[in-house]
């Protein structure tokens, strides 16, 4: 345990950095935002910096000796997903970005009769070129987690309950917390199954689409899309294909042909508000690859829903002539 009498020490100490470890955090955030993106993913993501008052308490804990270098959360950032299935995939995505020093799975990890986070937790160490900026962080330690929307509310009511109390409570509070617990356990287990048993639904196939085509153009536009907006587009841009013809495969194999065309056109109209708000959604691959495929047909086929001006600016953009 660290002795009272170096609580000006490590004022002192962690004072001097801890603005570094202000713009970290908000490095970090910003790397894994763009890691997210170009996995296609929808997760959320927020950040801190430890606090001075918090980074002194735990300082002074019991469990270190030497807290300067066991503390790795002084910065932190946290990844919230939808389901828990998601929750690898995103793991999987920041072990091969950052260089992984520790990592936990706190939900396999804890006793059943104790309480305590939830979610996989990463601790990494900033190589040079992690982050954009410049400024000295690295080989700063960093703590990553990664939460569903459940165990996230649960580490933000256990924190508040017992983290910021110091408490230990009395077994039958402690029961009411394993009993929180064990809902975010079912909360997450049957969001996943009724997920799959929607997904599986007949009447499902416009929204399956549009998550296959959202997963193309994500890391392609750097962007989110309105998947409401999409699911009211996407009927009408349906009929440009054959009812033969697997549509998903086509875009792949356009998209991939076309990467940097298409990563070049959505950089330059990210910011232009003058655009047809279907630039911004993933069905503007579909109308830019049947441009690139058979113009003709696009206009004999274009449907009445959607304004001619609409075609007419996309097949611009793409560098399509109209006849």
């Amino acid at each position: 345990m660290v002795d009272s009498s170096n609580y000006g020490r490590l004022l002192d100490l962690y004072r001097v950095d801890q603005e570094l470890y202000e713009q970290v955090a908000k490095g970090l955030e910003e790397r894994i935002r763009n890691v997210l993106l170009q996995m296609g993913s929808k997760a959320r993501v927020t950040s801190r910096a430890k606090e001075l008052s918090s980074l002194l308490r735990k300082s002074m804990q019991a469990k270190y000796e030497n807290p300067e270098e066991e503390i790795h959360d002084r910065a932190a950032a946290r990844v919230i997903v939808s389901f828990e299935y998601q929750v690898m995939d995103v793991v999987k995505a920041l072990k091969a970005t950052f260089e992984v020093i520790g990592e936990e799975n706190k939900s396999e990890n804890r006793p059943i009769d104790k309480l305590g986070y939830l979610g996989y937790h990463l601790d990494v160490k900033l190589r040079k070129g992690d982050l954009s900026g410049d400024f000295n962080y690295e080989g700063r330690i960093c703590e990553i987690q990664v939460h569903t929307q459940a165990q996230t509310a649960w580490a933000d009511i256990d924190h508040n309950l017992r983290y910021k109390t110091g408490l230990d409570p009395e077994r039958q509070v402690q029961r009411s917390l394993l009993r929180l617990v064990a809902l975010v356990e079912i909360f997450d287990s049957e969001s996943n199954r009724s997920r799959a048993a929607i997904t599986s639904m007949d009447g499902y196939e416009d929204a399956r689409m549009i998550e296959e085509l959202e997963s193309i153009f994500i890391p392609l536009s750097g962007r989110l899309s309105d998947h409401n907006f999409s699911l009211f587009v996407l009927p009408f841009l349906r009929p440009l294909y054959d009812d033969d013809l697997d549509v998903v495969s086509l875009i792949k194999v356009f998209a991939d042909a076309h990467d940097q065309d298409l990563r070049r056109i959505y950089t330059k109209y990210r910011e232009d508000s003058r655009c047809d708000p279907l630039l911004h959604q993933p069905e503007s691959l579909i109308v830019f690859e049947r441009l690139n495929s058979d113009t003709f047909s696009v206009q004999a086929r274009w449907p009445q829903e959607l304004s001619e001006q609409t075609l007419i600016a996309m097949a611009s953009i793409w560098g399509s002539a109209l006849t």
